[in-house]
């Protein structure tokens, strides 16, 4: 029962560094000898050196160092490989090639036939750890005494690169420390990024339990393990019944946040979970490559399918990143695939093949498209120009929740439940008649509840149309944050030689010292969706926002930065 007891609740200034971790000992005459454990980082790479670079970069850094890198490469150019040169001396690379075969599902199912460690860790080749990720994981194996199957951590998100991201994390610990000696009442910047890390997590799901008894459910699984920490001796005085009660306890956790937490389908995802390697081998665990985006979905149901030895390790931090330009160089989740929803339904029969019907890893999946269906399908129906969301998707969806248990469906609420029930009749027009009233019931409820919400009505609804104004021109540098760059100087030419030709708008949201006869607006206030709306010529050095509507007549003059 210790495994499911002992946890890695590190402090990351009090921790021991140390070289190595010892799992296994053997008794050879009178010689104690230590088996290192070993952990092997699988590492699949398309393309994107610099992303490449500031993944191997946290690798060189981790102060664990017993591990093997597995490079596994997917038609990658070969002067791309080019920097390997750079981490050979201080990394055990190995570099294998897909033959014949293309896709993450492929590159991992070929480091896992590859890998020789104790424990498997998959890292994208586009993310990166922090210097003590893999040495946490591995305290925490070596604390439950080398039995965890699965030890999970934590991940962040983030869209810069590593120097620049490590580099505001600092700035922000500075500035939290510098608040808390003047007495604020505030949480340090590391736990600020893991309750917005949270927040998006739970987005989805934490809104959706189905009654009360389902949230107390969720809240005694933390308060089980938390009361627990540090009292390993206390671990003996429980009966037989309160140990099933906690064993049960941290399967519902790992299960909660593996599963449930994570933001639909694709937030399932192996990414900084440690897997004992005899564990994935013994089940003959491996990734289907015939799915593209959600292999990691099928994979993990299975293997928490498989075993009850969990460890949660919240010390353990992984940086997933985003990428900055999602048209010309998309992560994997960016990609617009018109197909994507066909793998989407794939990976739900994929994956139910996985778990018994009537468990609890079942239920909570399902959950997860119900939810699917209620917030992001639905909507499509009344809103999408394409048949398919009312036709052949609609059958689909209809098809995936008639098989589901009745008990789910009953659990659902309101307009949940009504939704849920016309779809399970595949009855269309009733469909699109809750969804409307729905709808426009969140919109009415948004205007009155949000100044912008209200802005943007009115905008869409009255400014855009009254007439363009033929000698208006507004101005934006830097989402308002400044007076500068091409649009201050555009302004200046126009203002000094034809003063009295044109009116003159800057979206400005602090006080600044701006020459010549102007009007100043803030972004998003009401005075600024009425000048977008009215102004024929708008002056900007960055995006505009995705809503706003270039009218016919409108000249927008982007100039980028400088």
């Amino acid at each position: 029962m210790a495994s499911f007891v002992k946890r890695a609740n590190l402090d990351l200034f009090s921790r021991k560094c140390y070289n190595s971790l010892a799992v296994v000992t053997v008794k050879r005459s009178n010689i104690m000898e230590v088996e290192v454990m070993k952990i092997s980082v699988i590492v699949p790479h398309h393309r994107g050196e610099d992303y490449l670079r500031d993944c191997l970069d946290s690798l060189k850094e981790q102060s664990y160092r017993e591990i093997e890198i597995l490079l596994i490469c997917d038609q990658v150019p070969s002067d791309e490989l080019n920097l390997l040169s750079d981490y050979t001396s201080e990394l055990d690379i190995k570099v294998f090639h897909l033959e014949g075969k293309t896709g993450v599902a492929a590159a991992r199912n070929l480091g896992l036939r590859k890998a020789s460690g104790d424990y498997i860790y998959f890292l994208d080749s586009d993310d990166y750890l922090y210097s003590d990720t893999l040495e946490v994981l591995a305290q925490a194996a070596e604390d439950g005494g080398g039995e965890d199957d699965i030890i999970y951590g934590k991940k962040k998100h983030t869209w810069f690169h590593r120097n620049t991201y490590f580099v505001r994390n600092l700035e922000e610990e500075d500035s939290e420390e510098d608040d808390a000696s003047s007495d604020t009442d505030s949480e340090n910047g590391t736990d600020n990024d893991d309750a917005n890390d949270g927040s998006d997590d739970t987005a989805e799901e934490d809104s959706d339990e189905a009654s009360g008894k389902k949230k107390n459910r969720d809240d005694f699984e933390d308060d089980s393990e938390d009361s627990e920490d540090g009292s390993g001796d206390e671990e003996h005085d429980l009966t037989p019944e309160e140990l099933e009660n906690l064993r049960q306890a941290v399967i519902r956790k790992a299960y909660h946040e593996l599963v449930s937490k994570r933001k639909g389908i694709r937030g399932i995802s192996v990414l900084n979970i440690l897997f004992k390697r005899s564990f994935l081998e013994e089940n003959r665990l491996h990734f289907p490559e015939e799915l593209t985006y959600f292999s990691d979905v099928p994979f993990l149901m299975e293997a928490l399918e498989k075993t009850e030895k969990f460890q949660k390790c919240y010390a353990a931090l992984y940086v997933k990143r985003k990428h900055n330009d999602p048209v010309n160089f998309p992560s994997l989740s960016q990609v617009r695939d018109p197909n994507r929803f066909d793998e989407f339904i794939r990976v739900y029969y994929c994956t139910i093949q996985k778990l018994a019907k009537d468990s609890e890893l079942r239920y909570r999946f399902d959950k997860k498209y119900i939810s699917y269906y209620t917030k992001t399908f639905a909507p499509k129906i009344k809103r999408s120009s394409n048949d398919a969301w009312r036709q052949e998707h609609f059958i689909q969806m209809s098809d995936i929740v008639r098989g589901m248990s009745p008990e789910l469906i009953h659990e659902q609420k309101r307009y949940k439940k009504r939704i849920i029930k016309a779809l399970m009749k595949k009855d269309i027009e009733k469909s699109l008649r809750i969804v409307k009233v729905h709808l426009g019931y969140k919109k009415l409820k948004k205007i009155f509840r949000s100044k912008k919400a209200f802005s943007k009505f009115l905008y869409i609804h009255s400014f855009l149309k009254k007439p363009l104004k033929e000698d208006w021109i507004i101005f934006e540098s830097f989402f308002g944050k400044s007076y500068s760059d091409s649009p201050k100087y555009i302004y200046e030419y126009l203002a000094k030689n034809y003063p009295d030709k044109y009116r003159f708008i800057w979206v400005i949201n602090k006080k600044t010292e701006i020459p010549y006869k102007h009007k100043e607006i803030k972004r998003f206030s009401l005075a600024y969706y009425y000048y977008l709306a009215r102004c024929k010529y708008l002056v900007f050095n960055g995006r505009q926002p995705v809503w706003v509507i270039k009218r016919e007549g409108n000249i927008f003059l982007q100039t980028w930065h400088g």
